[in-house]
């Protein structure tokens, strides 16, 4: 069974790596922000006891799970993860 991605979209020059790593860092970031802002508003309503290195904890193990579903987010939609593992189609060009 050969698996193809939904948008032919592959690392192949340095440009298209560094903008799909873009991405993937983009919507970490925004997850981890959006993740943080919530647990601030929900902890000055409901939770008054966690102290800054628990929410850190928090924010930290949120973050890798966050980091995780963007990685599959990405493979699925673009094939990101294997652009060093592809043969004869890499070149040296940055466009």
């Amino acid at each position: 069974m050969n698996w193809k991605p939904f948008i032919k979209f592959r690392e192949e020059t340095i440009f298209k790596a560094f903008l799909l790593s873009s991405l993937v860092l983009g919507l970490q970031l925004g997850f981890t922000m959006y993740f943080q802002r919530g647990l601030d508003k929900y902890e000055d309503n409901n939770l008054h006891g966690l102290s800054e290195l628990h929410k850190a904890i928090i924010v930290i193990l949120a973050t890798i799970v966050f980091s995780f579903i963007s990685f599959v987010i990405l493979r699925v939609l673009f094939g990101w993860g294997q652009g060093l593992l592809i043969g004869g189609k890499i070149t040296n060009k940055f466009w």
